[in-house]
């Protein structure tokens, strides 16, 4: 009666491990399927570009989410993605939709991108401002998407601010511009005080910098 339990046993055991096995591949299956889906669909919104480039963001951000983090940076590189997002950022920016997509798109992927090619990606927010100067909502949005950045080093943040003074100084007038590099250095020492806010004396070197580059 003994050994027949233990037969019993074995064969229990045996067809639980089998069961765990099947359902092991299965699933592997089922993420390499989702993962080939996915990648289609990435390279159908990159080709989506030319002709609708808002739906194309989009449809980028929504399948980018569900690749793995070394395949999602693959395709950044070998579908050159920075390069046509900055390409394509005067059709984005010209609309709230597009707008939208932009801070959908950096919302979410932002500390995916961030992670891959900091440099390249506030690359594209500083060119999303110098293109459109003068206007409020294009402003709004990238500051909007650097609010929305991970932790980086301080050098890109400050590289980012003097960039945006440089900016102020090519347009003086512009009180939309001042405002922004406001926000924008109020940005960047809140990330040199490791998220403690500025402080007074720091809102009057950022105001210093202004009149610097305004008188």
């Amino acid at each position: 009666m003994t050994e027949s339990l233990q037969l019993v046993a074995v064969v229990v055991v045996a067809a639980v491990v089998a069961i765990a096995v099947a359902a092991i591949s299965h699933r592997r299956k089922r993420l390499r399927r989702a993962q080939a889906e996915a990648e289609g669909a990435f390279a159908a919104a990159i080709r989506g570009f030319r002709a609708r480039p808002t739906a194309a963001l989009t449809g980028l951000a929504d399948t980018a989410e569900n690749l793995d983090s070394d395949r999602l940076e693959s395709l950044i590189g070998e579908t050159h993605l920075y390069e046509i997002v900055n390409d394509h950022l005067p059709a984005l920016s010209s609309d709230e939709a597009g707008r939208k997509a932009l801070e959908d798109f950096f919302g979410r992927l932002g500390p995916r991108l961030v992670e891959h090619d900091a440099e390249a990606t506030l690359a594209i927010v500083q060119e999303l401002v110098a293109s459109r100067p003068d206007d409020d909502d294009a402003l709004q949005c990238g500051l909007s998407i650097l609010r929305a950045m991970p932790p980086m080093p301080l050098r890109l943040s400050e590289g980012v601010y003097q960039s945006s003074l440089e900016l102020l100084e090519n347009h003086p007038r512009s009180e939309s511009l001042k405002a922004l590099v406001l926000d924008v250095g109020r940005w960047h020492l809140d990330r040199v005080h490791d998220a403690g806010g500025s402080s007074y004396y720091d809102e009057r070197a950022i105001q210093n910098d202004i009149l610097a580059r305004t008188a």
